[in-house]
């Protein structure tokens, strides 16, 4: 009877030791890979510890340095370890919101839902913003049946207001379980309008559907529905074909980089600008293309005065990554800030070559040129580029700026008319449209 392996025993044994080979190169290989990843895993984690701890003993009484331990051990996976320091920041600042959300999440993560709902409630009296705690706050409910209590008591707060797809999804399913099919599938629908590839939105469209006795239109969502799940499944399938390690090692540099930053901020506020900059320089190591952490890196170096440092910390990355573009734009952004208007210029120019698509870099290039008065027509021309590649009024408000330095006071009020439009409370906006109305002349 031939079986399967037959082929493969005729095969010549030289052949036979080359394969052997093959798979022992590949079991070396990935044992040193998963090595790797597990030492930078662990180096992460000390640097995140270390950085934590140096606050800690530096501020132990400070309610932001507490609450950096807490969020530490948090985003390690460590809730038990969180809740003690959480509690100590909470007696040192009553008032401290972000404990307050954090233990909520705990408590639901761990079925507690009575305790989610107090922590939820004592902070929203005290300002917290509904996207923070809203999802918990409804889920909670939901959990211990009394989804119509929270429902009721939200009514009228929710009249007319713009909720987030996640939100909207959420009131949908509660909406489900108290049987209100109508209500929860006007929340569904509205969660497919901006996210038109929500796959539990449309399981939930085809239940309150089915339920509603509209058969047609439930076949349709049900249709849907299968669609996006069978594509959804195959992308889990590719996902759980990537090494878990390495996506083990994405949440350490998450959290490694979230511990980073709110360190960076401490030190910042207690005018430690070169400790800051140091934890802002290895989050930049760790994601290199935010440009968030960046300004908040260069914010330091402004505050201690050490642009010189940041100049030599971009161009290094410059030579090991040209082809980031942050690294050209950041060092536009300090060279202006040294006074070195045409190495900036050099510089916003590769950013527009590079990425001629983003907005940011014809607007750093326009107001270099409107701060030197040079080049005045080419600062139009970049306003007007990064306004059409992203309207806002900030853009606006930069191209009537260079109108009005170009004396064409027509199109700078009506580009002044148009960022009022957008943001009608900027104070900034409404002063300089109302003096070219009255047709001064103002030069900003």
């Amino acid at each position: 009877m031939k079986t399967f392996f037959q082929p493969l025993l005729q095969v010549r044994p030289l052949a036979l030791c080359f394969f052997s080979l093959l798979c022992l190169e590949f079991i070396q290989l990935f044992g040193q890979a998963v090595k790797d990843v597990e030492t930078e895993a662990l180096g992460l984690k000390d640097i995140a510890n270390r950085v934590a701890e140096t606050i800690q003993s530096r501020y132990p009484e400070d309610p932001l340095s507490i609450m950096l331990m807490a969020s530490l051990h948090y985003n390690q996976g460590q809730s038990n370890q969180a809740t003690p320091w959480l509690e100590k920041a909470l007696e040192r600042q009553p008032k401290m919101v972000d404990a307050l959300l954090m233990l909520a999440k705990i408590a639901r993560e761990k079925g507690d839902s009575e305790s989610c709902i107090d922590y939820c409630r004592k902070a929203m009296v005290l300002g917290a913003p509904p996207p923070v705690w809203f999802e918990m706050m409804v889920g909670a409910h939901m959990d211990v049946g009394k989804a119509a209590d929270i429902l009721a008591e939200f009514e009228g707060q929710l009249e007319g207001v713009t909720l987030p797809p996640d939100a909207e999804y959420i009131l949908g399913t509660a909406r489900m379980q108290l049987r209100q099919f109508q209500r929860a599938k006007d929340h569904f629908l509205r969660v497919v309008h901006f996210m038109p590839k929500h796959t539990q939105a449309y399981f939930g469209l085809f239940m309150a559907s089915q339920r509603l006795g509209q058969t047609q239109e439930a076949a349709s969502f049900q249709k849907t529905f299968a669609q996006l799940e069978s594509s959804d499944r195959q992308r889990m399938m590719e996902n759980n074909r990537k090494k878990e390690e390495l996506s083990g090692l994405d949440l350490v540099r998450d959290s490694t980089l979230k511990t980073l930053m709110a360190a960076g901020q401490i030190f910042q506020g207690k005018q430690s600008h070169k400790e800051a900059a140091d934890c802002y320089q290895k989050a930049i190591e760790l994601d290199p293309r935010t440009l968030s952490i960046c300004l908040a890196y260069e914010a330091s170096l402004v505050a201690s005065k050490r642009l010189q440092a940041g100049v030599e910390f971009f161009e290094q990355r410059q030579g090991q990554h040209p082809e980031n573009i942050l690294n050209d734009y950041m060092l536009g952004r300090l060279e202006t800030r040294r006074g070195n208007s045409s190495m900036a210029s050099e510089h916003y120019k590769r950013v527009i070559a590079m990425r001629p698509d983003w907005a940011a870099g014809y607007r750093a290039h326009a107001e270099l040129n409107m701060l030197h008065n040079q080049g005045l027509e080419q600062a139009r021309g970049y306003a007007a580029k990064a306004l059409a590649l992203e309207e806002s009024p900030e853009h606006y408000y930069l191209l009537g700026v260079a109108c009005i330095k170009l004396k064409d006071f027509q199109s700078a009020t009506s580009a002044m008319e148009q960022a009022v439009r957008l943001r009608p409370e900027d104070a900034r906006f409404r002063s300089l449209l109302n003096q070219l109305k009255q047709q001064k002349t103002p030069l900003p």
